[in-house]
């Protein structure tokens, strides 16, 4: 990891905290990761994968704080802004069910600000069978 200095340093949680935690969520702002060890684990048999259209900032901010805070609710949550445009959610249709209230196809946004947060729910077979 380059330091700005042009010095390679080393960190994890335990050695150069701080920066590590900084580069992580820093968007190559601290320093240019060049090197990681990521620890594996098996893949989940099966997941759930849902997707929240919010025009309220705040109604999406309090739900994600509320998702992100809930023991055992999701195992991955995602949120981000997206400025529609003509189009872009007739994109996503194939992630609408038909029978959905509102259909992405029928959703007017065109031109404005959305919120939307990405959730994942993992399974695995035994979870299903217990």
């Amino acid at each position: 990891m380059n330091a700005g200095t042009g010095e390679v340093v080393n960190c994890s949680e335990e050695q150069n905290g701080e920066l590590f935690h900084s580069v992580l969520g820093g968007l190559g702002q601290f320093g240019i990761i060049t090197k990681a060890r990521i620890l594996l684990e098996p893949a989940p048999t099966m997941v759930k994968w849902i997707r929240v259209l919010y025009t309220d900032f705040t109604t999406f901010t309090r739900d994600q704080e509320k998702l992100i805070f809930a023991e055992k609710a999701f195992d991955y949550i995602e949120g981000f802004v997206i400025k529609n445009r003509t189009g872009l959610l007739n994109n996503w249709r194939l992630s609408f069910n038909p029978q959905d209230p509102v259909q992405a196809s029928k959703f007017k946004s065109d031109g404005r600000t959305l919120f939307c947060l990405e959730l994942a729910k993992y399974f695995s077979l035994e979870d299903t069978f217990a």
